[in-house]
C-alpha cells in the first residue's frame, strides 16, 4: 500500500511507476506543478513594434524583432532584393568605369542611357547562357576580354547599330 501525495488515500500500485491514485490525481498534480514552474520561470511581457506590418506584440524574449514567422520571412526577402539590387548596380558601374564610362560615338556619359554593345555580336547568347549579371561578373573577371569584345554606346545608337547589322 501507498499513500496518493495529492488526496493522501492509501492505494494499491498497478505498476512499479505510479505515483497517484487516480489519473485525476495525477493531472491536478501536474497542473499544480506548471503553474508554480511558470510563475517561477516568466519574465514580464514586453510590448515591441513588428517592422514589417507595424503592429505590437507582447513578448518575453529580447531577441524576438517580429511578431510572425512571415514577417520574418518578408523582412529577409526585401533586404535580399535591396542588397541584391546594389551589388548589381556597383557592378555594372565598375565595367563602365573599365570600359570608358561614355558612349564611343557621341560621348554621352549618363549612366542611365548607356548599355553594353558586343562589337562582334553574340550578346544575346551569352546572356541566355550566362545571364545579364553572370555576363557583368564574367568581364569584370576578365578586363582584358571586356575591352576586346564589349563597348560602351547610348541607347540610341546602340539601336541603329542593331538595325543597321
Amino acid at each position: 500500500m501507498v499513500i496518493c501525495p495529492e488526496c493522501n488515500k492509501s492505494f494499491v500500485k498497478t505498476h512499479n511507476s505510479q505515483k497517484y491514485c487516480t489519473k485525476n490525481c495525477f493531472l491536478i498534480a501536474r497542473k499544480k506543478y506548471l503553474v508554480a514552474y511558470k510563475k517561477h520561470k516568466r519574465k514580464p511581457l514586453e510590448s515591441h513594434v513588428c517592422p514589417v506590418c507595424k503592429t505590437d506584440f507582447l513578448t518575453n524574449l529580447k531577441f524576438k524583432v517580429y511578431c510572425s514567422r512571415n514577417c520574418f520571412i518578408e523582412n529577409r526577402r526585401e533586404r535580399h532584393r535591396v542588397t541584391s539590387f546594389n551589388l548589381r548596380k556597383k557592378q555594372r558601374n565598375e565595367l563602365m568605369q573599365i570600359l570608358g564610362s561614355k558612349c564611343v560615338m557621341c560621348g554621352i556619359e549618363d549612366n542611365r542611357l548607356l548599355v553594353f554593345h558586343h562589337i562582334n555580336g553574340g550578346g544575346t547568347k551569352q546572356r541566355d547562357k550566362m545571364g545579364q549579371y553572370g555576363m557583368i561578373r564574367h568581364y569584370l573577371r576578365n578586363q582584358k576580354d571586356a575591352k576586346r569584345e564589349l563597348e560602351i554606346l547610348c541607347a540610341n545608337h546602340n539601336m541603329l547599330k542593331e538595325r543597321s547589322q
